[in-house]
């Protein structure tokens, strides 16, 4: 191959790449709390120290709570592991959206709970 094929077929590879767009990384929008279940039953194993909760579930296309992801963790969860299963599950969200179209995506929380008075 003559030297001006190689330099005109090195200048073709560079100007195909530069001409070349990466695609844009893949943005979701993350669920959504509509309306929220009943936390009747909560309780605080010290009621006179500021408590968080951190809930983690998987909300599916159709807006339902996969429960067999629900996960919570922090210093009130496992005394109320039943009370947020029941609040996860009783309440509704939006999905997470990947343009414009309803995708599963974990919806996440952090709760802070405190007595009342305190």
């Amino acid at each position: 191959m003559s030297r001006s094929r190689v330099v005109a077929a090195s200048m073709a590879l560079i100007l195909a790449a530069g001409c070349y767009s990466y695609p844009a990384p893949v943005q979701i929008s993350p669920p959504q709390l509509l309306t929220r279940g009943s936390l009747a039953g909560l309780s605080l194993p010290n009621p006179t120290v500021p408590q968080s909760v951190d809930i983690d579930v998987m909300i599916e296309p159709n807006g339902m709570p996969l429960m067999s992801t629900f996960k919570a963790v922090g210093s009130a969860a496992a005394a109320n592991q039943d009370v947020l299963y029941k609040y996860i599950e009783a309440s509704t969200f939006r999905p997470g959206l990947q343009n414009g179209q309803p995708v599963a995506a974990v919806y996440h929380t952090r709760m802070q709970l405190r007595s009342p008075g305190s």
